[in-house]
């Protein structure tokens, strides 16, 4: 990918796939038998829900060295078709056909439907550090809202983010719903915490989680929307200042198991009859080795999708 004047690598979504999508898992083996292996046999299982949706086996000929990591073979898959979100799961086991099995692992993919992107007129941006450029990417009628005029914004009207200013308190009494995104950070209203290390994911019962289905916990369908920035909810309770009664409702929280304190990755606060869902969840990626865009990022696409749709209801 051309990025930032440079040629890049670009990653790929690795665990979340949209309906019929091809999976395609590079399969690879750290071996650590004594001696070397002439030849393996490797098989492999697509399954959903107990249900066998592929398999296959190949004899790959060595010989393969122990203490050396070796590429086996890239599989070629085919996520099911589907209507709502399902979760599959594949497993490889390899085997010294002379002797016994080696190893084996298993992975989980979720599989989503495509895309479901809220029927709007148009779609306020107010970005005016630029973080949300990727926006042009997706099939949304994106409007920029300089900051002069945030003010004139009708009632009911729905506005993607980047920075918290005095103007959106204001679009948000009157009505607003207000997407704000601080994956990239805020001084004022963030921190930085690590996503996977020390800590807790509470979900909270939210609309949310009807595209993004969850087992109680913060699985690899995260993977490529992990965030080092959680909202500081003293913090974003302070932006509304002391007069209308603000109503706070959980979505994704976060409990450091080191210092046990509290933090947000989704927060959603209603104020009157606007709304506003902030989150520090990454959507478009780019972080790492997480998929390079919002266009290679399944599950960002649905996260963004889920919280317009409900934004726009």
């Amino acid at each position: 990918i051309w990025l930032f004047c440079g040629d890049r690598p670009l990653p790929r979504e690795r665990f979340n796939y949209l309906s019929g999508a091809s999976i395609r898992p590079h399969v690879q083996l750290s071996l650590g038998t004594a001696q070397p292996v002439p030849r393996l046999q490797l098989r492999w299982q697509l399954e959903r829900d107990g249900q066998m949706l592929d398999e296959g086996q190949k004899e790959l000929l060595g010989p393969f060295q122990p203490g050396s990591v070796s590429e086996l073979m890239v599989l070629d898959l085919e996520a099911p078709k589907v209507t709502e979100p399902e979760t599959i799961c594949l497993r490889v086991s390899v085997a010294d056909p002379e002797r016994a099995e080696i190893a084996k692992n298993c992975w989980t993919f979720f599989v989503y439907p495509e895309v479901q992107w809220p029927q709007l007129e148009r779609l306020g941006l107010y970005d005016p550090g630029h973080h949300l450029t990727y926006l042009s990417e997706l099939p949304l009628p994106v409007q920029v809202v300089p900051y002069e005029k945030l003010q004139d914004l009708p009632a009911a009207s729905v506005l993607v983010a980047s920075r918290w200013d005095e103007p959106l308190l204001q679009a948000l009494k009157r009505g607003c719903r207000v997407l704000l995104l601080l994956g990239d950070g805020d001084p004022q209203l963030t921190l930085g915490v690590p996503f996977w290390r020390e800590s807790l994911k509470i979900f909270g019962e939210h609309p949310l989680w009807n595209a993004l289905p969850h087992e109680g916990y913060a699985d690899v369908q995260f993977f490529g929307i992990a965030s080092d920035q959680a909202l500081h909810p003293e913090a974003m309770r302070n932006c509304f200042g002391s007069g209308e009664p603000v109503q706070e409702q959980l979505v994704l929280r976060r409990v450091d198991a080191r210092h046990l304190t509290i933090s947000d990755y989704i927060s959603e606060y209603t104020l009157g009859s606007g709304k506003i869902v902030a989150t520090t969840l990454r959507p478009q990626g780019g972080a790492g080795i997480q998929p390079a865009t919002i266009s290679e990022n399944t599950a960002g696409q649905q996260l963004l999708a889920a919280l317009l749709r409900h934004l726009a209801l």
